[in-house]
């Protein structure tokens, strides 16, 4: 199977040419259904409730084992539930600013391309601008994606994690390689270097909400798997002001979490 390094593309290739449905296989792997027609799709998830594919664990080490992506089930409703308040109607409006601001850096890009005459991958910039979103509404940080931001610390530890993934997801008669020691060692590293960035962000976030993080209270956070890594702040907050802080979270499930752990952790 030759992707040259871009499975998408060739799925998306077969799509226009087998249409919403086909299958194939790589020797010595079992075969692969492709089903790409929305209601289909909907009919396998919510229905039938069928498994997801092994595949999904080879997006582990990006996505970490407490994701919705990964879960299923009951695992599943009650992360959703979780998380639904931060669909609601009213953050999403106090939200809004933030969405519109990506959204206008996005259409900058184009004009920009447009007046140089640059071909750009839609679906490349579309993924940056949600990163960007993500960034600005979930943990408060202006990052330029879509140009300079690409070279800081987060985007570095993103992209080195994000590429060595993926390499094994392209190139899937090579995806065994990814159990050898080597290949394990260097996916642990990437992983912390992503994980120290973004507990980096999440404890300057609670700062900012009035909850103190120090080393052993981001230990505890780890644990409940609210966050995957450990990072370090100062001194650590009383229970009832972590409680009352965490409230204003639109996720109550990563709030309840955080408030545990800061309680949790001995005063001075």
């Amino acid at each position: 199977l030759a992707t040259q390094g871009d499975l998408e593309k060739l799925l998306l290739q077969w799509r226009q040419q087998h249409g919403p449905f086909f299958e194939f296989q790589v020797p010595g792997s079992p075969p692969v259904m492709v089903v790409s027609d929305p209601d289909a799709i909907r009919e396998v998830y919510e229905v039938l409730q069928y498994h997801k594919s092994p595949r999904y664990q080879d997006l582990l080490p990006v996505l970490g084992s407490q994701s919705m992506v990964m879960s299923e089930g009951h695992v599943w409703q009650g992360q959703r539930a979780a998380f639904n308040p931060g669909f609601s109607s009213s953050f999403l409006k106090t939200a809004l600013p933030g969405f519109i601001s990506c959204t206008e850096h996005l259409v900058q890009r184009l004009e920009a391309a447009a007046d140089q005459r640059e071909v750009v991958r839609l679906h490349h910039l579309t993924v940056l601008t949600t990163l960007e979103i993500i960034c600005k509404v979930g943990f408060g940080e202006d990052i330029d994606f879509l140009s300079g931001g690409r070279s800081g610390p987060l985007w570095s530890a993103f992209e080195g994690l994000g590429r060595h993934v993926a390499w094994f997801l392209d190139n899937v008669p090579f995806n065994w390689m990814k159990s050898l020691p080597w290949n394990v060692s260097k996916t642990q590293r990437l992983q912390q270097q992503l994980d120290s960035q973004l507990m980096a962000i999440l404890v300057k976030r609670l700062q900012e909400m009035g909850i103190s993080v120090d080393q052993q209270a981001a230990a505890a956070l780890a644990a409940t798997g609210a966050v995957s890594s450990s990072g370090s702040s100062k001194a650590a907050s009383s229970s009832s002001s972590s409680s009352s802080s965490a409230a204003k979270c639109p996720f109550p499930g990563s709030s309840a979490g955080v408030a545990a752990a800061a309680a949790d952790t001995p005063q001075p």
